[in-house]
């Protein structure tokens, strides 16, 4: 709630501000229960308001749940699509786990908790495991396909080039072991990264009907269909040691 209207005071919200706000959050791709939550808990905190005497009205009451895109009236990303998504995102610190995520399927939670530790780079059939899941039957190992790989080497640079550079400069670098940190080294908060993720990210409005969130590249990401296409770039599907053929698919 904070990013929509965490900057107004509880007196100066409007019912047209609560609307804007709640067709905000329905556009970025969240599902229709977590918009009603949204609107629920803003609801709750002006009925406390309202009888602690800090406000006379609620203007929650009055607000209309907007028109939520069901996950199922989307389509997938096409090839291309996909192509533009991880494109906007070169240069900046979400390319990874952009990448990662299109390819392994991980939840954005599971992703900043990745170590290198985690990684297996070197083997035939590179891998990683998921340690830190929701539920025991999260805890996985997944096969990397070679873009993967190549993603993850450049990140191991990066990272090491970020922590020589704080080194020099005095600066605090916590050597936590992470795969994808924060700019001080230490677990990338997931808020931080949704709203990071946020900026660079533009999709067309037949996949997400607005900007998208990471879950929403994720589930309308590389199907069978898209994946099998000739045009499909194979290097995001296949593991390094698959035979280089288009029909290939993991």
């Amino acid at each position: 709630m904070l990013p929509v209207w965490g900057h107004k005071r509880l007196g100066e919200l409007r019912i047209t501000e609560v609307d804007r706000g709640l067709a905000s959050l329905a556009g970025r791709g969240l599902s229709r229960d977590t918009v009603r939550l949204a609107k629920t808990m803003l609801g709750k905190l002006y009925k406390e308001a309202i009888r602690e005497e800090l406000v006379a009205t609620n203007p929650v009451s009055n607000c209309r749940m907007p028109a939520v895109t069901k996950t199922s009236d989307r389509r997938a990303m096409s090839v291309e699509e996909m192509e533009a998504l991880v494109s906007s995102t070169v240069g900046s610190r979400i390319h990874g786990p952009v990448v990662i995520g299109l390819t392994t399927g991980l939840r954005p939670g599971e992703i900043l908790s990745l170590r290198w530790e985690d990684l297996d780079l070197e083997s035939i059939d590179p891998t990683l495991v998921v340690r830190e899941s929701k539920t025991a039957a999260g805890r996985r190992t997944v096969v990397l396909t070679s873009y993967a790989v190549e993603v993850l080497k450049g990140q191991r640079a990066f990272n090491i080039r970020n922590a020589r550079a704080a080194e020099s400069n005095g600066s605090m670098w916590a050597d936590d072991g992470f795969v994808f940190p924060s700019i001080t080294g230490t677990r990338w908060d997931i808020s931080n990264f949704r709203n990071v993720f946020q900026k660079p990210v533009e999709m067309p409005a037949s996949v997400t009907g607005d900007r998208t969130s990471f879950a929403t590249a994720q589930h309308h990401g590389c199907s069978p269909t898209t994946c099998t296409s000739r045009s499909s770039p194979i290097r995001w599907v296949t593991p390094r040691s698959a035979p280089r053929q288009t029909s290939t698919v993991i």
